[in-house]
């Protein structure tokens, strides 16, 4: 109760500074079995909106690095619709072997907190954002999740199951309004038959980012042994 109250004067505090305060990783319950989060909002400190809390750590981090993009003017990305030719992953190729991509594309919108797959779904597309945001969470036995990442224009994902079509490896729900681009496996090998000069650039650039999103999660491994 004392820590509570402790919590509640520093929000108010950062009320008056226009501030909020932002709280993340809350227990359901103390060790008392108390329900915590019953009791968080039963001393008002979920009265208004100058507090917030989030499950996980990047999931306040995000919010806070769009929450400083706003106060600062920026957008936070272009509303338009990229199209295929601008995504780094297929820089180099020609106009024509972009048109051939083209045919292999269908685009598919989803609404915010829509679900694009779960893990264990069969997958076998790769899917490019052309507008929008996805959040990619991995599902645990007790009926929670742990936030993983966030993609956003211009990004891909579903690369692994793309490669070898097996099923997905975590859920991926859309944050906003997105639109994605998919890339059907077997429809590329139909084009990546007849040009295997973009289906080696194609594939390069799929396994480099594979092997930069390995490096940067046995970062956060070594990072979270050396804490």
């Amino acid at each position: 109760m004392t820590a509570g109250h402790m919590i509640e004067r520093i929000r108010n505090m950062l009320s008056q500074r226009q501030a909020k305060l932002v709280l993340t990783r809350v227990p359901e319950r103390l060790p008392s079995g108390r329900d915590l989060r019953t009791y968080v909002d039963h001393i008002g400190l979920l009265s208004d909106s100058t507090a917030l809390i989030f499950d996980e750590l990047d999931e306040a981090l995000e919010w806070i690095e769009d929450e400083t993009l706003r106060l600062a003017g920026h957008a936070h990305e272009s509303q338009e619709s990229m199209p295929l030719s601008k995504f780094e992953i297929f820089h180099g190729l020609s106009e024509q072997e972009i048109q051939a991509l083209e045919r292999c594309v269908r685009r598919h919108v989803y609404q915010e907190g829509d679900l694009v797959f779960s893990a264990d779904s069969s997958g076998h597309e790769l899917m490019l954002i052309s507008r929008g945001e996805v959040k990619v969470s991995l599902p645990l036995a007790n009926g929670k999740s742990i936030h993983l990442t966030t993609f956003s224009r211009g990004q891909f994902f579903g690369e692994m199951s793309f490669l070898d079509g097996r099923p997905h490896s975590a859920d991926i729900h859309a944050s906003r309004e997105t639109e994605l681009l998919a890339i059907d496996r077997k429809a590329f090998a139909t084009v990546a038959a007849g040009d295997p000069v973009m289906s080696v650039s194609v594939m390069r650039s799929v396994a480099l980012a594979i092997a930069d999103r390995l490096r940067h999660a046995n970062a956060e491994l070594r990072e979270m042994r050396q804490a």
